[in-house]
């Protein structure tokens, strides 16, 4: 059975005003199966259960989707008015696939990549694929909501390294420039990143959960940073597979100029 539930608690005639005051999170529990993949209706989840919530008046900002793969070959993309944002892989196997424990489900982080959020709002499954739920992320239109900056987008690639066997692998990556996102492409073997950590130009830093954990040859891992100043971007990784070749990734960052 679908649900839909606020994270925060409101009573609903304050909800509209409750959106209005900073970005929120709505919470849709599907525990749905996509055997060939299918489409799932944001707008329309949320408003099943609160008609009355003028989404014309948010902007969508990312959704966090919590879901598993059979052979992990699944795939999730995020589109806002029939456009493309950012979409990933869906990580899993069968062993975790038959499993109903919270932690054989990977987490995905897909931003819109766009400034306007007109039209429908849906996540693209591809794959035989378990979805348990999806959080999406909104704020009022003009409001307290980060805008990017204006300006075009350019792909700055920042280099890669190749992760320890014995050990950690740990590399600092230098941007210094308003990024929109970094990307973590894995290009040999399977390795974990164990952390990654930008600093901003103020000093001040934060850790990134969304491009930490296993990342498969092939595969990519991205964080939004919605258009902050970064310094750097340190990454501590390791080869999975003690025997054969080291795993290795590449990093890039999309900024603004």
């Amino acid at each position: 059975m679908k649900t839909v539930k606020l994270i925060f608690i409101v009573w609903a005639t304050l909800l509209v005003s409750v959106f209005a005051q900073a970005n929120e999170r709505i919470q849709i529990e599907l525990d749905e199966h996509f055997r060939r993949g299918g489409v799932i209706k944001l707008k329309q989840e949320i408003k099943n259960i609160y008609p009355n919530i003028r989404l014309n008046r948010m902007e969508i900002l990312k959704v966090r989707l919590v879901a598993k793969s059979k052979h992990g070959g699944g795939f999730a993309e995020l589109m806002v008015n029939n456009r493309p944002q950012e979409s990933s892989g869906i990580d899993g196997s069968p062993r975790e696939f038959r499993s109903n424990l919270p932690r054989t489900f990977h987490r995905i982080v897909l931003q819109h990549l766009g400034r306007r959020s007109t039209g429908n709002w849906q996540l693209h499954i591809d794959g035989n694929v378990k979805v348990k739920k999806v959080v999406v992320v909104i704020s009022e239109k003009n409001g307290n909501g980060r805008q990017p900056p204006r300006g075009r987008v350019f792909t700055k690639v920042l280099g890669g390294d190749k992760a320890t066997k014995v050990g950690n692998s740990a590399k600092t990556f230098h941007i210094r420039e308003k990024t929109q996102s970094i990307i973590l492409k894995g290009t040999k073997r399977r390795l974990t990143i164990l952390s990654a950590v930008v600093e901003y130009r103020n000093g001040r830093t934060e850790s990134l959960p969304e491009l930490e954990g296993q990342l498969k040859s092939g595969r990519t891992k991205s964080a939004s940073l919605g258009g902050r100043n970064i310094d750097s971007i340190r990454i501590v990784s390791k080869t999975l597979n003690p025997f054969g070749s080291r795993g290795k990734y590449e990093i890039s960052a999309k900024v603004y100029r």
